[in-house]
């Protein structure tokens, strides 16, 4: 993705979402791949960017961990529907790590 498109993509979901952390509630503004980092085509897709602070996303620890996943897992499910989350979630290449990782006990 280009850089113009990930600072567009970035903007609308400030404006979708607010500029808030969803991790803190600090202010925030950068993006977090939430999910699943890396080259691959789906992690800048809206359902696995969370909208975070400069202290949360340097300190990745605070977003990494599975507590973090699950609690941004529902976030996204209360936005987008949980049916919407489940299908998308099959359509990426993590789709098998599903129960393990994104639906919380």
């Amino acid at each position: 993705m280009k850089k113009a498109d990930r600072f567009r993509l970035r903007d609308d979901l400030v404006f979708e979402r607010g500029y808030s952390c969803e991790n803190c509630g600090r202010t925030g503004g950068e993006l977090h791949h939430c999910f699943f980092h890396g080259r691959k085509p789906d992690i800048f897709e809206k359902e696995n960017l969370m909208i975070a602070c400069r202290v949360c996303h340097v300190e990745k620890k605070l977003l990494d961990s599975n507590e973090a996943k699950q609690r941004f897992w529902l976030i996204q499910c209360e936005r987008y529907g949980t049916a919407h989350m489940d299908d998308w979630l099959m359509t990426t290449h993590l789709n098998h790590f599903k129960t393990v990782i994104f639906k919380p006990d």
